[in-house]
């Protein structure tokens, strides 16, 4: 498996969908847990094809869709997107997507 970004990914979680071990999972519950899923994002979360593949395969494609489907902008207001923001202007910064990606990751 080619991995563009050279790092190295846990044996348990070289296929996706993995779990996390027990030892770690209440550790890692702070950063797994999403926020409220709207209309928008669910409909994108449940179009996700969550067949065994390779993890770092699985990521890659997922940021080149994100990529696809949400223009890049220069926004110069502060604050964040969320989720349905992004997902229904079909645009955002860097931050905009960066949030996106999180909570479809989580």
């Amino acid at each position: 498996v080619y991995n563009p970004f050279d790092f190295f990914v846990e044996e348990s979680a070289e296929t996706f969908p993995f779990d996390y071990p027990e030892e770690i999972k209440e550790d890692l519950a702070i950063y797994r847990t999403p926020e409220p899923a709207g209309p928008l994002l669910s409909k994108f979360l449940e179009s996700i094809d969550r067949s065994p593949t390779n993890t770092v395969n699985f990521l890659v494609d997922l940021n080149a869709r994100l990529q696809r489907e949400i223009a890049y902008i220069v926004r110069m207001e502060t604050g964040v997107f969320s989720p349905e923001e992004t997902l229904a202007a079909a645009k955002g910064s860097c931050r905009d997507s960066s949030w996106l990606l999180v909570q479809i990751l989580r």
